[in-house]
């Protein structure tokens, strides 16, 4: 792990990447080689102290508040049928593979449906040692399509239209319609939920299921992680599982600090009280380089898994309707500047949806049409729909007015070099830095007078609930 653990300040959830290297052995097992097995190691004596910038509502695979602070504990307590390594890559967990066209587990019918067939794995275990079954997922699978049940992301699940167990093991799920990454289902997706201990509750209390200590200081998972201790307001502690079908982690315990003050947690990282800072994270782009700059032994990680990031125009707002405007404001934006304003590696820059430098993103290369920066195309398409520079610089139409518009955003580094890139074309953003709350306004989001920055998980999941037609939020 070199000399110190590793900060990192993308967003998504970093602390996993380091549980990667550090937690278990990650790439594609052999089921024998994941078969569980009782430790004769002495436990050793290796820990990390983890920090994240606020104490979570839950443990669970909910959004409460708004924020998910709880994923990097979440995923050391519990585990998938598939996870994603560093690279995203998806890896086989609890499934002992993914579904496959050739092998003939994942069938696509002639009316667009689906059928996968997972086989699960044998000997996992739950931590309070009941066995891992079928039944667990389709559980978790009728609970996510609860609305009562604030489940963080419903977009697989109700892609399923049925479940059935063939086997102890295995487990054929019937899909409603295509879905691309079918064999790789995210986390906080089908997560399974144990049957065991939560069904009888949840057929009685649905509102008592979601408040149960269970999602909070009484959690047990499938991870590689269990919890041990919880002090409010100051930390938690995970340990070890001894006999994890992964086998036993190489760290003992993870303790998780909840700091909130960015003073206070930045001091921390430089004392080396605290290894890791992960996401979400309230430190900025100017802490990430006063930490670069002081941080002798540590070291600044970009997750490549990450969020996409992207300037969005409310196309009912003239001119942005016409696609040409949209080009020329595209080609105006140097994204190797606005990366750097937030200490971003140029490597990262994304084309499309894909993970930059993955193998799909190289093989969709060819198809995909990139807008490089060339004021001068900008300035030619605006001036082709009618938009002309004056002396002053600034594009004015035939009618005179000028080509000035709102820009809103929650990212300064980012809209401020933005900004400042259009205005060299002509254009007269007005930034507006919105406030927390209109996050998740639907209403203030659609009327926004003009453009606005954004970004979102890279998954399948998220886009389809942002970019299919279906999707799209009406006034009531």
């Amino acid at each position: 792990m070199g000399s110190r653990q590793a900060f990192t300040p993308s967003r998504l959830f970093a602390a996993v990447i380091v549980a990667a290297g550090c937690l278990t052995q990650v790439p594609a097992p052999t089921e024998a080689a994941l078969a569980p097995r009782e430790s004769s190691q002495q436990p050793l004596p290796k820990s990390l102290v983890i920090a994240i910038s606020a104490e979570p509502a839950t443990l669970g695979p909910f959004e409460i508040g708004g924020d998910y602070f709880q994923a990097p504990i979440y995923k050391a307590l519990h585990d998938f049928l598939v996870a994603h390594d560093d690279q995203a890559q998806p890896v086989p967990r609890l499934a002992t593979e993914r579904p496959s066209l050739e092998s003939g587990s994942w069938k696509v019918f002639e009316d667009g449906t689906m059928e996968t067939t997972w086989r699960l794995r044998s000997g996992v275990v739950w931590q309070d040692g009941v066995p891992f079954t079928p039944q667990d997922i389709v559980f978790a699978w009728k609970v996510a399509n609860d609305r009562q049940v604030p489940w963080l992301s419903r977009a697989v699940p109700e892609a399923i239209d049925d479940m059935r167990i063939e086997d102890p093991r295995t487990l054929a799920m019937h899909w409603k319609t295509s879905y691309p990454f079918a064999d790789q289902p995210d986390e906080t997706t089908l997560d399974p939920v144990p049957v065991h201990i939560l069904e009888r509750l949840y057929a009685s209390d649905v509102q008592g299921f979601v408040n149960s200590p269970y999602w909070t200081r009484e959690f047990i998972g499938l991870g590689p992680y269990k919890l041990a201790a919880w002090e409010p307001g100051s930390h938690l502690e995970i340990r070890a599982v001894d006999n994890h079908y992964l086998g036993r982690p190489k760290l003992s315990t993870i303790t998780v600090r909840f700091i909130a003050d960015p003073n206070t947690l930045i001091a921390n990282l430089l004392s080396g009280t605290v290894d890791v800072n992960t996401t979400p994270t309230n430190l900025r782009p100017d802490n990430w380089k006063t930490i670069e700059e002081q941080w002798s032994d540590g070291t600044l990680i970009y997750d490549r898994a990450g969020a996409l990031q992207f300037v969005g125009p409310n196309l009912r707002v003239p001119p942005f309707g016409d696609v040409r405007v949209r080009r020329a404001m595209t080609h105006a934006i140097d994204r190797g500047d606005v990366v750097d304003a937030q200490l971003i590696p140029r490597e990262l820059i994304a084309d499309t949806f894909l993970v930059p430098g993955s193998d799909k993103a190289r093989r969709l290369a060819p198809n995909v049409r990139v807008y490089d920066y060339d004021p001068r195309a900008a300035i030619a398409l605006l001036e082709e729909v009618g938009w002309r520079r004056g002396s002053d610089g600034v594009s004015r139409n035939a009618a005179g007015q000028a080509f000035e518009f709102e820009f809103r955003s929650t990212n300064p580094p980012q809209v401020l070099v933005i900004a400042d890139l259009w205005k060299n074309v002509g254009l007269q953003p007005n930034i507006f830095m919105s406030p927390p709350a209109q996050n998740t306004n639907l209403e203030a989001q659609a009327n926004v007078k003009g453009v606005e920055t954004s970004g979102y998980f890279i998954s399948f999941s998220t886009w389809r609930g942002r970019v299919h037609s279906s999707a799209i939020p009406t006034p009531e």
